[in-house]
This record gives C-alpha cells, sequence and structure tokens, in this order.
C-alpha cells in the first residue's frame, strides 16, 4: 500500500466512526422520544406539532364548554356534528384524531364569514 491508499484509509476510518457516533445519537433520540410520548400517552406522530391558537379556537373552546355543560349526554360525535353543521364551524381534522373522540383538534376559520 502507498502513502496515498494509507492516507484515505485513515480518512474513511475517521468518517465511519463520526458516522456511528451520529447514529448511535439519533437512536438514542428517537428511544427519547418514543419513552416521553408513550408516558404521556401521545402519539410519535403528534410530537414534533405545534399547538395553533387563535382567536377561532378560543370561540371553539368556549362553544365546547358551553355545550358539555348544557348537554351532558351528549358525547364527542354529537356536540362534533352540532359545531360543524348548526354553528357552521369547520373543523379540520385528521381521520385518525376523530376517531378517537379527542378535543385536540385544529379548527379552521367559519366557511360562511371568509
Amino acid at each position: 500500500m502507498d502513502a496515498s491508499m494509507m492516507v484515505r484509509m485513515k480518512e474513511l476510518e475517521d468518517e465511519n466512526r463520526r458516522l456511528r457516533k451520529m447514529y448511535a445519537k439519533e437512536r438514542l433520540k428517537a428511544a427519547m422520544v418514543q419513552l416521553a410520548c408513550a408516558a404521556f400517552g401521545i402519539s410519535q406522530t403528534c410530537y414534533p406539532c405545534s399547538a395553533r391558537l387563535d382567536a377561532k379556537n378560543v370561540e371553539i373552546a368556549d362553544w365546547r364548554v358551553r355545550l358539555t355543560n348544557n348537554q351532558r349526554n351528549w358525547g364527542f360525535g354529537l356536540c362534533f356534528l352540532y359545531l360543524r353543521n348548526v354553528k357552521r364551524l369547520r373543523l379540520i381534522t385528521n381521520a385518525s384524531i376523530a376517531s378517537t373522540g379527542s378535543w385536540n383538534l385544529v379548527y379552521a376559520s367559519n366557511p360562511k364569514s371568509g
């Protein structure tokens, strides 16, 4: 082996060492996210998401509280349909989120008000 091949081999070994270290860090990070999501009972697909707060969400939250106080026998589905069909509040949902009955939904603006 000549000197240039030895230098190249050393460079490749250093790069390989760096990549293994980076891979180990990413695996550790993924394991920590998985553990945290399991501890808090949330999906790992929800982990990187951030909440959107706006005036429409405040209005929806207010309606939700009033509905659950006044109509104690209504479940998630009936409240959802009331807000969508009667109050004309358009709810943007993910089918898997909606099927869980979770109130953690993103609300869009009223389609009739623009």
